[in-house]
């Protein structure tokens, strides 16, 4: 049983995000996830101000070995000013190769239709809810989303997702130019093969398989972990 937010996450990893997803045609919902944890790459700071915490975090990542560093918090803010702050933040930090990814209670993966995120027998046992944000190199989580798209992962993506959490971050490491021919081409390949499976996923969205506390740490299992 998890005693900490440290704990929770890593109970939460090997429950959820490295084991295969049957909705992923056998992928882990987080592919690197394993790794990153088995080499000592995932850092976890728990502390009482999530903004200010994650900008100090920000200033040091170059300097230390991680590759993702978490910070959590049982303080959770608004979350449309949570949103918009990691937004702007985002804005900021491309410049520097590093991107943020904000968790909130109150996201909910059922209504966003990702629902391979949800559906899984896996209860925290964490009595209070917490948000948290991912920090990561921009290139480096990039680079692994491109590898990612080639093997379809994202064709279970509804589109507005897709966009918010790769095409939106590319446009920051690209410094807003114009997406490459073949960047083009897997876009399109994939909003092909995308219609079914979001016919597939509104039919599964009714279903009510895990608790509020799940949801809050499913805003993404596409990005934590170097994915």
């Amino acid at each position: 049983m998890a005693t900490s937010i440290a704990d929770d996450l890593r109970e939460w990893s090997m429950n959820v995000l490295e084991v295969p997803n049957p909705h992923l045609d056998g992928l882990p919902a987080c592919p690197y996830a394993k790794k990153a944890w088995q080499d000592n790459k995932v850092k976890i700071v728990e502390t009482k101000n999530i903004y200010k915490e994650t900008l100090r975090q920000c200033n040091e990542f170059a300097e230390n070995k991680y590759e993702v560093v978490v910070c959590a918090s049982f303080a959770i803010p608004n979350m449309q000013d949570f949103s918009t702050w990691c937004e702007k933040r985002n804005n900021l930090l491309a410049k520097h190769d590093l991107h943020i990814m904000g968790f909130h209670p109150e996201f909910g993966a059922e209504e966003a239709e990702l629902d391979f995120l949800y559906e899984h027998s896996w209860e925290s046992s964490v009595k209070d809810e917490y948000c948290m944000v991912f920090i990561q190199s921009l290139s480096q989580v990039d680079d692994a989303s491109l590898k990612l798209e080639k093997l379809d992962y994202y064709k279970v993506y509804p589109e507005d997702e897709y966009q918010e959490l790769v095409i939106n971050r590319r446009t920051k490491r690209n410094g807003n130019e114009t997406t490459s021919n073949g960047q083009k081409e897997n876009d399109a390949g994939r909003s092909s093969k995308e219609a079914s499976s979001k016919d597939d996923a509104r039919r599964r969205s009714s279903k009510e398989n895990g608790s509020r506390r799940n949801r809050s740490r499913n805003r993404s299992t596409e990005s934590p972990v170097n994915s």
